[in-house]
């Protein structure tokens, strides 16, 4: 009796133990939802040929207010919408079955980029969390006169939106000229187009556990826009 009586304390002790220490807390990050614009890939409306999302800082905030951080975005340049859309299909796929893993397939097998901004270069995540949902409008280059180059959080401005070498350093602007084929941010098909570049681009929330380990929602697209010579 009493050798049972100790298997069943020590039982009881590691049954606590298991319970209240050494086990990571899940967090669930909740992915965009909201798509305020969407650009398609070949448009020659330079009215609506930009990004607009609403961000999901309310429900994760309210869920996840110690481990949410923001939001980041990664983006790819082609010159082949066969190729853009091919890939994101393969990504839509990857998301819907692999959401945990998603954020590395874009980036080592699709060769996906983080987008930056000239007033938060260096900075992580690109979009800092907030309390309340936020409207984020991207330009990514001026549009004659009276649609510049931006980046808006609200009324907030980020400055210009920026690409960034795989190091994370800004580098050049979206404007055409710019765009080298041999870049790592791009994709070139010799079967693609020379007077036009596609940007596709996604955001994810991130945020980190109680490990201090980087975790990511599921992808959100946010379309193509399309960057004329």
């Amino acid at each position: 009796m009493r050798k049972f009586y100790s298997g069943f304390l020590l039982l009881l002790t590691l049954l606590f133990f298991s319970t209240g220490c050494g086990l990571d807390t899940f967090i669930y990050l909740y992915p965009v939802t909201q798509l305020l614009n969407n650009p398609l890939a070949g448009s020659t409306d330079n009215l609506y040929n930009y990004y607009k999302f609403r961000t999901t800082d309310a429900d994760n905030t309210a869920n996840s207010a110690d481990y949410f951080k923001g939001f980041t975005i990664y983006y790819r340049i082609y010159n082949s919408t066969a190729v853009q859309s091919q890939d994101a299909s393969d990504i839509s796929t990857g998301n819907t079955n692999n959401p945990a893993t998603i954020l590395n397939y874009i980036v080592n097998v699709k060769k996906y980029t983080r987008m930056t901004s000239s007033l938060r270069i260096g900075a992580y995540p690109l979009i800092p969390a907030a309390a309340a949902n936020r409207d984020v409008t991207i330009r990514l280059i001026d549009y004659g006169t009276t649609d510049p180059a931006d980046f808006l959080v609200d009324s907030a401005s980020y400055g210009i939106p920026l690409r960034t070498k795989n190091d994370g350093t800004a580098t050049d602007s979206f404007v055409f000229s710019e765009i080298v084929s041999s870049d790592v941010d791009v994709m070139y098909a010799s079967t693609g187009e020379t007077d036009k570049w596609y940007v596709q681009s996604y955001v994810l929330a991130y945020g980190y556990d109680g490990s201090y380990k980087p975790i990511y929602s599921s992808l959100f697209s946010l379309g193509v826009i399309t960057i004329f010579q």
